[in-house]
């Protein structure tokens, strides 16, 4: 009977055809519900072993998120008896029609007691606490997913990820949830995490769970964000200054509007720029404060002034003239931040969604991109620029809301966590034997050597120092990050400070 119920189900899974297991053939366990999924949703898994959701979670019994091949229904729980949330199933799914997630809860019955499922409302007030309104997924943005075996994104599972997978591994088979799940082993695999050269080479490198899940969540988180854009009154007159401002390649956003109205969309720009690059370094750091506490904690930058993911140009025309707050447009934990990163960046985003929705009326706008050299002065560009600066110059008022303005626990915070989160980036290389050992992770075993190590330069302190000055030439360090001047003072002050401790 599971077979065939399994088989009814695989051609269609969504929220409906769950239920139908339920109401229809009346399953009244978790574990009957699992059995009876498709192979497709057993297959595709991630495992959580830190849980900030209802559901609770341990290194041996990890909270399991299915998603099946593109997350449009996710189902979610747990597999001990004496962890929070044992009775529930958790589920997402995205409304393809209206361009929104929708969440509900299955509480199943103790076993043997004969009652009923009871099917929570969409949206309950006990998910969208957390998930925001309208609500979205929270699953953290590349490269670090605190909590979920695989944290480090390429990277090799820690010794705690490995000794706590092999007591889950272990009695994987014996517990009746569990043991639904189809491919388990393959999370011991270092090539689940790391891809070997060969697949780098054929470039059929297939992403870790973590990074899999991200990138699909992402796309269609991006596509809540264009509807709610599409759904605005103001969208029309705005829409070609989103689109180039999506495209990411197409100059200045200032250049979208009309010249009267530059001077202020530039300085507001400054002020959104700055909020952005506060809320997200609080961002990181708190993140970082969630991973694992043995493992180098490396962040890409977090800048948002020169890191495209934290979307700036296009939250500005969203938050400014749509008057639509994009607080809670990320899939991060941490709310009020900007962080977009995936592990595949491209315009099959934002940009995508929005040309789409335009193209069926300017025939002009679809033309001119397919012709396009990817430039900022290309014809499309100058199109995008010009209609919209013709929108625009016909409104009384535009980008006429100011946008957000950074907290104070964004300023303090960031400042006081900037230096340790730049550390961990040196840490990534001189900890692991790519680069000369210092303990740039361990302040209490660098502080007496900054004075007292000798290198080219005078002692190491001075090495450090000539190696963040842009004027160390190809020997900068970090080499694969240009720090902004901000960073390199508050990244100084403190060697400085912690020499002479």
């Amino acid at each position: 009977m599971t077979l065939l119920i399994g088989a009814a189900v695989a051609a269609d899974m969504d929220y409906q055809a769950l239920e139908s297991l339920v109401t229809r053939d009346g399953i009244r366990s978790i574990s009957g519900v699992l059995a009876a999924l498709p192979a497709d949703y057993r297959s595709n898994f991630a495992l959580v072993f830190s849980s900030r959701s209802l559901q609770q979670a341990s290194f041996s019994d990890p909270r399991v998120i299915l998603y099946g091949s593109n997350a449009r229904f996710m189902i979610t729980f747990n597999g001990n008896p004496s962890e929070r949330g044992y009775g529930t199933l958790e589920t997402a799914q995205f409304d393809e029609r209206n361009n929104r997630f929708e969440f509900r809860e299955l509480i199943f019955p103790a076993s043997g007691n004969g009652a009923e499922v009871q099917i929570s409302p969409i949206n309950p007030e006990r998910c969208s606490r957390c998930h925001g309104d309208p609500v979205r997924p929270i699953w953290d943005t590349t490269p670090l997913w605190p909590g979920a075996y695989g944290e480090r994104y390429g990277s090799n599972l820690t010794a705690v990820e490995r000794a706590g997978l092999e007591q889950f591994l272990g009695q994987q088979s014996r517990n009746p949830r569990y043991r639904q799940l189809i491919g388990a082993q393959r999370f011991a695999y270092r090539n689940t995490f790391v891809p070997d050269g060969r697949s780098q080479y054929d470039g059929v490198r297939r992403e870790s769970p973590n990074a899999e899940l991200a990138r699909l969540l992402s796309a269609l988180n991006m596509r809540m964000v264009a509807g709610q854009l599409q759904a605005s009154p103001d969208y029309a007159l705005y829409q070609y200054a989103l689109l180039g401002a999506a495209e990411g390649n197409c100059g200045q956003l200032e250049d979208f509007v009309p010249s009267a109205q530059q001077p202020r969309v530039r300085r507001q720009m400054l002020l959104l720029r700055r909020t952005s690059e506060l809320a997200n370094a609080r961002q990181s750091i708190a993140k970082q404060g969630r991973a694992l506490a043995d493992k180098l904690k490396v962040h890409p930058r977090v800048d948002g002034t020169d890191h495209p993911t934290a979307l700036t140009d296009f939250r500005y025309v969203a938050e400014s003239g749509l008057g639509i707050s994009t607080a809670q447009w990320t899939l991060a934990l941490e709310k009020n931040t900007y962080d977009f990163a995936t592990p595949a960046a491209d315009d099959a985003g934002l940009a995508a969604l929005i040309r789409a929705d335009l193209a069926g009326a300017d025939h002009t706008l679809a033309e001119l991109h397919q012709q396009r050299d990817n430039s900022a002065d290309d014809r499309y560009c100058g199109y995008l620029r010009q209609r919209s600066r013709a929108l625009l110059g016909q409104a009384d008022a535009v980008f006429a809301i100011p946008p957000p303005a950074a907290s104070p626990d964004d300023a303090a915070t960031a400042d006081a966590g900037l230096p340790t989160m730049l550390l961990g980036h040196c840490a990534s290389c001189h900890s692991t034997g790519v680069a000369p050992a210092v303990p740039f992770g361990r302040p209490d075993a660098l502080a007496p050597l900054l004075l007292s190590q000798s290198r080219a330069r005078g002692n190491l302190l001075d090495e450090i120092l000539f190696r963040l000055a842009p004027e160390a030439g190809p020997q900068r360090m970090p080499p694969d990050v240009v720090l902004t001047s901000q960073e390199r003072l508050a990244l100084s002050t403190y060697l400085i400070d912690l020499s002479i401790q």
